[in-house]
């Protein structure tokens, strides 16, 4: 048996590849399989290791060193890819359940022609792959595939399509034809039958029980966040994207403490401040930083944007990325984020991962209704009322029909019509993705129709018990997520630093994932896990009453305001049009309600430019 070829190479492209990215190339059917790394320059955070029969490239950061150095009896590992060496030899596959950090790993086993290719439970490290003539690539950059003449740059119409619809319907896919991603949660399989993507981890495994948290076992957040926060501080000095929100004071407080206590120097605040009183949280931004004592940064969001304003600086970061950007306020925050590292800071921590895990999703109303649970339904309004700025007889009608019996109504009626009546289902099916497909949108008949297949494919499944536990699993599964926390890492790329969020960490997750709802809402209120802390820590601050600030209005002014002017500069839909994606002659309609204050359109309008910018600079 011959082992394994290692080798490290330096980059054939270095100035394609960008800062800090890397290659993997794996040959299975080459004798022992040979597995080889191409690093950009030093920056890169990967490493191989290898013994008679298997290789191992590692990539990114690995959380707990400690507990598997323990694990597989070597307390002097020289790297984190030597290892997850160790511990394939141990448990096999099973090591990546171990693995916490934010990480790619690719493992090749010669003895039995066998590997696995696999990216965080969270999905914070990209891992992106192309196949061509049994030779695998793999890297944690699109650009870096794009790069090699093995690889195709065809841009995937149906894709970018699919995305003014917002629909994903193959999370494995990306705006390339011929490169793919590797799912959060993920591994793919390398073997003699091909390939194949599989799940590794899953808080709740589908047909098993929730494992719900209990009362006595609640009591364990506090460690968790502490451990996820101590994690990211492990980097170097943080800088704190600090709004005046939960989710990011949070992360500054305990930060904060945990650097003090550990005579380190202590977090730099990044504040942004905007022009509109209803999204503007300064008073309560400086209040906590002054509170915590801690230096603070604090720009001015439409100050710092470049020439042209919102739309023309995100449409021009656009032009530069893998994929078109998914939030539009990237460029003044990555503005803010180059503030902190000229102080000092090598990495910087978010709020991201509050909203989406402490707090309680209102599909629970079904769930309330489903049980007849009035009492339950009440607190549930009681909370959001408090929580959230809705009207009360307008947060009556979203518990009592959109989010409650309307789920339970339609989850029943769609039931019985497929057991009994498939060919009305799939009719009933089919209309609502040709309502779901702007008449704006793909007017080339065969894109069209491979969007209506596409979506018949991709029609997700009702949920079977639970609601709220199917609608948490949509949100840990959702391709959105996914691609935003790639545009993330290519934003510390770009940076030189990373970018953490301690409310992602998997093990919190997995905690918060199986805390019931009335758990989650401690104290009657959302996110009450933390909020109470919060209340007596900043007291003067109301974060015991504080609700969720809505920017919704200010986006959209912004839009109204820069629209015409940014259209002009970028000239239609030219491209869009050439691709068969988007009718020009079908537009204007949707660029008028924009002008006029819709908001649906607005998002649709900004969409088109962007993918527009995007499709220019690709094609």
């Amino acid at each position: 048996m011959n082992p394994p070829e290692l080798a490290l190479r330096e980059p054939d492209a270095v100035g394609l590849l960008g800062a800090g990215s890397w290659i993997a190339r794996l040959d299975p059917a080459r004798r022992g399989g040979a597995l080889e790394l191409r690093p950009d320059g030093e920056s890169a955070r990967v490493a191989t290791a290898g013994d008679e029969t298997s290789a191992v490239v590692f990539a990114g950061q690995l959380h707990n060193e400690a507990e598997l150095q323990a694990l597989v009896g070597q307390p002097e590992a020289e790297s984190p890819s030597a290892l997850v060496l160790a511990g394939y030899r141990r448990l096999g596959r099973a090591v990546l359940d171990r693995l916490r950090g934010v990480f790619a790993v690719i493992v090749w086993d010669s003895a039995s022609g066998t590997g696995f290719c696999a990216r965080d439970q969270v999905g914070h490290h990209p891992l992106f792959y192309a196949s061509r003539n049994s030779v695998l690539y793999l890297s944690d950059s699109i650009k870096a595939l794009l790069s090699l003449e093995e690889v195709s740059g065809e841009v995937n119409r149906a894709a970018l399509a699919d995305h003014f619809c917002f629909r994903w319907p193959d999370p494995s896919e990306t705006y390339f034809t011929d490169v793919r991603r590797v799912p959060a949660s993920h591994m793919l399989r390398v073997g003699g039958a091909g390939l194949s993507l599989e799940r590794y981890w899953d808080p709740v495994p589908p047909g098993e029980d929730a494992r719900w948290v209990t009362d006595d076992e609640i009591g364990r957040f506090d460690e968790l966040f502490s451990q996820a926060v101590d994690r990211c501080l492990a980097v170097g000095r943080p800088g704190i994207f600090l709004s005046g929100g939960i989710d990011s004071v949070s992360v500054a407080a305990e930060a904060t403490r945990k650097t003090r206590a550990g005579g380190q120097a202590t977090p730099w605040a990044l504040s942004m401040a905007y022009s509109d009183p209803s999204c503007n949280e300064e008073p309560v931004q400086q209040g906590v930083a002054r509170a915590l004592q801690l230096e603070q940064v604090m720009l001015d969001f439409e100050a710092v944007l470049p020439e042209g304003g919102l739309l023309a600086s995100a449409t021009a970061l656009s032009r530069q990325r893998p994929a078109p950007l998914q939030s539009f306020w990237a460029p003044g925050y990555l503005r803010l984020a180059g503030e902190g590292r000229n102080r000092g800071c090598e990495t910087i921590l978010t709020g991201h991962g509050g909203d989406e895990w402490l707090g309680v999703g209102p599909i629970h109303a079904a769930d309330l209704l489903r049980s007849l649970d009035v009492a339950g339904l009440a607190r549930m309004f009681a909370s959001y009322r408090r929580s959230y700025p809705t009207r009360p007889a307008k947060l009556v009608y979203r518990l009592l029909w959109k989010w409650g019996a309307r789920p339970l109504v339609a989850n029943a009626v769609w039931k019985l019509v497929t057991a009994h009546m498939p060919a009305v289902g799939a009719a009933r099916r089919r209309h609502c993705l040709e309502a779901g497909t702007h008449e704006w949108v793909a007017p080339d008949a065969a894109l069209r129709a491979e969007l209506l297949r596409r979506g018949e494919e991709w029609w997700p499944e009702r949920a079977n018990g639970s609601h709220y536990l199917h609608e948490t699993r949509l949100a840990l599964d959702n391709p959105l997520v996914t691609i935003a926390m790639e545009e993330t890492f290519e934003n510390g790329r770009e940076l030189g630093m990373d970018i953490l969020a301690p409310f992602a960490d998997a093990d919190l997750v997995d905690f918060l994932y199986r805390t019931p709802p009335r758990l989650l809402d401690k104290g009657g209120r959302a996110k009450g896990l933390v909020r109470e802390r919060l209340a007596r820590e900043f007291p003067e601050l109301g974060f015991g009453r504080q609700r969720k600030i809505n920017a919704t209005s200010y986006v959209g002014s912004m839009i109204a305001r820069e629209l015409t002017s940014a259209w002009q500069a970028t000239g239609g839909v030219e491209r869009l049009s050439e691709f068969g994606i988007v009718d020009p002659g079908r537009v204007q309609p949707t660029l008028a309600a924009a002008l006029g204050g819709d908001r649906l359109a607005q998002h649709h309008a900004w969409e088109m430019l962007n993918l527009e910018s995007w499709l220019r600079s690709n094609t």
